[in-house]
């Protein structure tokens, strides 16, 4: 990966002359696409269709009278403090209805109250409003399941500041309109900065590629490439809703199991270390 990065950059790779040139000749980033795309997709394939399928089981009907939770699921609110109602919502960037974004220059351009459908994230207005009509309406739910994705979609000009301010207005929001109810938090894979550390794209691929993640593991500790920024953050927000038992996971890895009721245990895993774009 380094081998290619400094390519890419028209570094020196400290090569052959000769086979610096012919590399460099090379579209790079299309040759790691292809070994991603093709021949690893070929890969997985094949390895899977070598084990067996389980058997299907169906599943069991619950009893008349079984015990039932009531379960809220939220996910993906993408919060955008710089929302302006007004604002142009058919900008040049990927990300519009912004303060940076400027006023609207007709109507039919301009950025509603309670969001737009085109390439803007929600404003708090509406994240507030739809979690205390949530509150009103179900006052009787168990547990909530809050899967993460917090930050808007600015991914080119986010902060690991910013990315936290976020993380700590999401939690008091949910923590102020759900007091009573516990929240099991999961981590997202925007939570990160910068989201896009892949060295093989330029500023225009990052735009283009939304899904990609800087997730290192636990013993990346070097201050420029260590996620513990995030984890130990987590670990003091989630403190509201979790044991301390689970700190220790918290902060290794963003991963923690805790017993709901007897007999009943929920696990959460930090899905981002799987994510092929991770590395």
């Amino acid at each position: 990966a380094r081998l290619l990065w400094e390519l890419d950059q028209e570094k020196s790779t400290h090569l052959p002359q000769i086979v610096d040139k012919a590399l460099k000749l090379l579209n790079l980033k299309q040759v790691a696409f292809e070994i991603e795309n093709s021949v690893m997709s070929k890969v997985s394939c094949t390895a899977c269709r070598a084990v067996p399928k389980p058997t299907i089981v169906d599943p069991k009907v619950s009893e008349v009278n079984a015990p039932t939770f009531k379960v809220l699921h939220l996910s993906d609110t993408h919060y955008d403090p710089y929302y302006m109602e007004g604002g142009n919502a058919d900008c040049a960037e990927p990300l519009c209805c912004r303060l940076t974004n400027g006023p609207a220059t007709t109507k039919d351009k301009a950025a509603g109250k309670w969001g737009d459908y085109r390439k803007c994230d929600t404003p708090k207005i509406t994240v507030d409003n739809m979690l205390q009509h949530i509150q009103e309406t179900h006052p009787d739910i168990d547990y909530i399941i809050w899967t993460g994705d917090l930050p808007p979609h600015d991914i080119w000009n986010q902060t690991r500041e910013e990315n936290l301010k976020i993380l700590k207005d999401t939690v008091k929001q949910m923590s102020d309109t759900f007091p009573g109810a516990p929240i099991f938090p999961a981590l997202g894979n925007h939570e990160s900065a910068p989201v896009n550390r892949q060295m093989l794209w330029t500023r225009a691929d990052i735009i283009n590629h939304v899904n990609i993640s800087n997730f290192p593991p636990p013993f990346v500790d070097s201050p420029d490439s260590s996620i513990v920024w995030l984890y130990d953050e987590l670990d003091v927000q989630w403190k509201k809703w979790l044991p301390s038992s689970v700190s220790n996971t918290v902060r290794r890895g963003a991963f923690y199991s805790v017993l709901v009721r007897p007999g009943f245990r929920l696990i959460s895993l930090n899905m981002n270390y799987c994510n092929n774009k991770n590395w």
